[in-house]
């Protein structure tokens, strides 16, 4: 109370009259009396709260799978290398794919490593001069008085590609075709016949 007295008898700086809102005063010196009469014991709660321990976050392991889904598969083992290329099977491949070869080549298409780069590397290859092409140049169709006419070097033009061409497998397709689709020179018509089968081989 007799801090109540002391706030309602402060008077006016320049009046020293009595101030107009006691009841003010009144409520301002309720609340400061309270928070006397408490003690700072506010203050210590707050500190208590402060000092509870915040647990630590715990590190997540990375997102679930989702339910029914396939974890991703782990890199597999290592393969094993590929057999070396023999000259065995390097003998055999140029025996099926063309018309066979000498040691040299034998040595070469070995060192290639497998049948796929020998296959690769007779497609790259460009053509060669056709049967037709080689007729027309060496022996004119007219005028030929050897026996059989253009005929007589049908067989020639055929082995010299066959033998002779690097294009081997491509060679090896030409005489595959010939044993399906079967033409002979006897059955053409005409004259110069065997400029009519070197047509169809070139086909």
């Amino acid at each position: 109370m007799d801090d109540q007295e002391n706030i309602a008898s402060v008077t006016d700086s320049e009046n020293s009259k009595p101030l107009d809102r006691p009841v003010e005063l009144v409520g301002v010196a309720a609340a400061i009396t309270a928070l006397t009469a408490c003690g700072g014991g506010g203050g210590g709660d707050v500190a208590s709260i402060a000092s509870v321990p915040v647990p630590a976050p715990v590190p997540t392991q990375g997102a679930a799978p989702a339910p029914g889904a396939n974890p991703a598969p782990g890199p597999g083992p290592a393969s094993a290398p590929a057999p070396p290329f023999t000259i065995a099977e390097a003998a055999r491949l140029i025996a099926q794919g063309g018309f066979g070869a000498n040691r040299a080549e034998l040595e070469r298409v070995r060192t290639l490593g497998s049948a796929d780069a020998w296959v690769n590397e007779q497609l790259a290859l460009p053509r060669t001069q056709g049967h037709f092409d080689w007729m027309d140049k060496t022996h004119p169709r007219p005028g030929d008085n050897r026996p059989g006419g253009s005929q007589f070097f049908v067989d020639y033009s055929v082995w010299r590609k066959f033998l002779g061409s690097p294009d081997q497998l491509r060679q090896r397709m030409v005489y595959a075709l010939t044993q399906i689709l079967v033409v002979g020179i006897s059955g053409m018509t005409g004259v110069n016949r065997g400029y009519s089968v070197t047509a169809y081989l070139d086909v």
